[in-house]
């Protein structure tokens, strides 16, 4: 095996965006297998936008990543040596604590085996796993089903609609009798958002009349809304919720990169109308993959359902990804492509 080893590390925490000379590549050690412990060689790395808490004190409390240290990210790979009986060399996995670098040591309780019978040739590619057959698109259909209540007929808003979650969510609305109504920025956004993906409207927060433009997309108001942006767009949702309407807050990318929260909207909305609001954190989900897995991939196969994958090459990429994300600079799932199978 190569001793080779790429990893992006943290030079310094950026002051704003994050910035390519904020990280480092640098051929580090190839890491050391342990008992019940598995070796992949990543091949693919998703960038989420949640991943700038890690730079610095953030507000919202995440671990840490000092100067110095490899830089986190969820990554998928195959697996090169195993001392985990259940998981043999030549399975692919998905990590959900990663680190962007070539080759990774993770324990078995800490990777998700990808099977067989869903993912591979002739059936979803594998990139997928890391998007809308992976941990995002669970965390649409867990925010809909368990968060949102869906009943056929009611209205359903989702922030960030051309995004992997957001585009995930919409579609499953439609499918379960749902007003599907998206909010997205840039026009090519807009439109495939409702001729690709079957939105029934999609609306511009760059809009000068986005609170307008939106209350005429949801003539009846909005019974679930799946938060991804806060801020503005938070503040142009909540007047127009229901009563007892329910608000799915699954993101915040406009105070990822803030360092102090930032004053709020008008919260008091919440209590006149009696809104249903909760956290969503899809690691609590986890057990209904397999259940996921058993819906998505079908629709995908048959071509009835739309996704949109960001990709770049090589770590080096990822930075600047990452800026992207954090500014709806990407279109669909941001993923870097690390390597090819071996």
């Amino acid at each position: 095996m190569t001793t080779q080893n790429r990893q992006l590390i943290v030079k310094t925490w950026p002051n704003g965006l994050p910035r390519r000379e904020d990280f480092e590549l640098v051929d580090g050690p190839m890491p050391v297998l342990g008992d019940a412990q598995i070796m992949i060689r990543n091949l693919w790395l998703s960038i989420d936008p949640y991943y700038r808490h890690s730079l610095g004190p953030r507000f919202l409390g995440t671990p840490f990543r000092r100067p110095g240290d490899v830089m986190m990210g969820v990554t998928l790979g195959e697996v090169v040596e195993s001392k985990d009986p259940t998981i043999p060399v030549g399975r692919h996995i998905t990590t959900l604590f990663g680190d962007m670098q070539d080759y990774a040591v993770v324990s078995g309780r800490d990777a998700r085996l990808l099977p067989d019978d869903v993912f591979g040739p002739g059936k979803l590619p594998l990139s997928t796993a890391l998007g809308v057959a992976g941990i995002p698109g669970l965390t649409a259909y867990a925010g809909l089903i368990d968060h949102g209540k869906p009943r056929p007929g009611e209205t359903f808003v989702v922030s960030s609609a051309s995004g992997c979650v957001g585009a995930t969510a919409g579609q499953l609305a439609r499918i379960m009798g749902l007003r599907a109504v998206g909010i997205a920025g840039a026009p090519e956004k807009l439109a495939w958002t409702v001729d690709k993906a079957g939105f029934d409207a999609c609306v511009s927060y760059k809009s000068p009349d986005f609170a307008a433009e939106l209350a005429a997309a949801c003539p009846r108001g909005i019974d679930i809304n799946m938060e991804h942006v806060g801020g503005a767009v938070l503040a142009a949702t909540l007047p127009l919720m229901t009563v007892h309407g329910r608000v799915v807050m699954s993101g915040l990318i406009d105070q990822y990169n803030k360092d102090v929260a930032p004053p709020g909207p008008n919260w008091g909305v919440i209590l006149v109308k009696r809104l249903h609001v909760s956290g969503l954190r899809v690691f609590e989900y986890l057990d209904l993959m397999p259940e996921y897995e058993r819906l998505i991939a079908p629709l995908i196969l048959d071509g009835s359902f739309a996704y949109v994958e960001d990709i770049k090459e090589g770590l080096e990429e990822a930075p600047l990804s990452l800026a992207r994300v954090l500014t709806g600079g990407n279109f669909g799932k941001s993923l870097i492509h690390i390597a090819d199978h071996a």
